[in-house]
């Protein structure tokens, strides 16, 4: 089947108006709408401009109250910041001065501590002193001793050989003499 260029283009003509007829009856509907929503619009505008002020002015309002009191706490810190600067400087000299005590005091048991060790020491070493003197009094005994006796063998041994050679003479003499006395 073949279709006449023609006859689709009237039928579409005829189409494409009415088309447009209708577009042009809803834009103009459209239109209307659109006027009657910026009326309403502007009518309700100020209320909405009211509405949407009225946060703002909250805001601004809480924003004030907020630097009003952030100022009055600054404030009430520069007020308290020389107190508390003083309280500060106590503490530190109350804590330095506590420091001292107990250096104070740990030195004088340190002290006292090194003096009970001395005197311990000279406890323990007391006896030991004295066990070494008398024992070197008792070496310086018996060497005295051992002299002593080493002199009197030394004398005993004088004596004896005095005495043997006093024998000796002695016998030489009576040989001598016995030897006179026989040749007579």
């Amino acid at each position: 089947m073949t279709h006449d260029p023609d006859v689709t283009y009237s039928i579409g003509r005829v189409t494409k108006r009415g088309l447009q007829l209708e577009d042009e009856s809803t834009r103009l509907q459209l239109e209307d709408e659109s006027t009657r929503l910026q009326l309403e619009d502007e009518s309700t505008k100020p209320q909405l401009e009211d509405e949407s002020t009225k946060p703002q002015l909250e805001d601004e309002s809480t924003r004030l109250q907020l630097e009003d009191e952030s100022t009055r706490l600054q404030l009430e810190d520069e007020s308290t910041k020389p107190q508390l600067e003083d309280e500060s400087t106590r503490l530190q000299l109350e804590d330095e001065s506590t420091r001292l005590q107990l250096e104070d005091e740990s030195t004088r048991l340190q002290l006292e501590d090194e003096s009970t060790r001395l005197q311990l020491e000279d406890e323990s070493t007391k006896p030991q002193l004295e066990y070494e003197s008398t024992r070197l009094l008792l070496e310086d005994e018996s060497t005295r001793l051992l002299l002593e006796d080493e002199s009197t063998r030394l004398l005993l041994e004088v004596k004896s050989t005095r005495l043997l050679l006093e024998d000796k003479s002695t016998r030489e003499l009576l040989n001598n003499r016995s030897t006179r006395d026989g040749c007579s």
